[in-house]
């Protein structure tokens, strides 16, 4: 796993970042608001469970049930470890498929997720915020937008926030500016 962290920040709460990469993708695309939510004071460990890159074909053509596994056992630990902080889930692309399976099997712990450009997995049931880009070549906003309304009402405290000029990643500072205060908000205020 690769563990980012501030060395002389007090923690204000552990991060499990579900990277992109069911199909041995993984991308430095995330890095600036990885990195800033570290200078915040997280820290984020970002495991490489099976089905994702580097460890070998045989790890890569695993199956999502061993991924959901590995990760539920990820976040068991940190909890254990972390016992006095809060746990937050993150997820980028093709992550978030994972996230939301590990948040229907076991979402106890967790205090809130957020999804960024996420395709979709399965009925959310986990209070998370979803950021999307409306020119996603990948994720067709429209249905996506509509699915998580429709999924909203069931699901008490989830958010959409979405931007007109982007698409499956960020190109604007602007943007990365207002969707990393709009995560650290969404965090603080789910604080149990």
């Amino acid at each position: 796993a690769y563990e980012l962290y501030h060395t002389s920040k007090k923690i204000k709460g552990i991060v499990l970042f579900f990277h992109s990469g069911l199909h041995s993708d993984f991308s430095p695309r995330w890095d600036t608001i990885l990195m800033t939510l570290v200078e915040n004071g997280y820290r984020i460990f970002a495991p490489n469970y099976p089905m994702s890159f580097r460890y070998g074909k045989k790890y890569s053509l695993s199956n999502i049930e061993y991924a959901i596994k590995d990760m539920i056992e990820w976040k068991k630990y940190l909890k254990k470890i972390y016992f006095n902080k809060p746990l937050y889930f993150m997820s980028a692309s093709s992550g978030n498929i994972l996230m939301e399976n590990v948040l229907e099997k076991d979402d106890k712990d967790v205090n809130a997720s957020v999804s960024l450009f996420g395709l979709a997995g399965i009925k959310p049931n986990s209070k998370t915020l979803y950021i999307l880009g409306k020119n996603d070549p990948l994720v067709n906003y429209y249905y996506r937008i509509n699915l998580l309304k429709e999924y909203r009402n069931n699901n008490i405290g989830s958010d959409i926030v979405s931007y007109e000029n982007e698409g499956h990643w960020f190109r604007r500072k602007k943007n990365i500016k207002d969707a990393v205060f709009k995560i650290l908000n969404y965090y603080y205020n789910s604080k149990k």
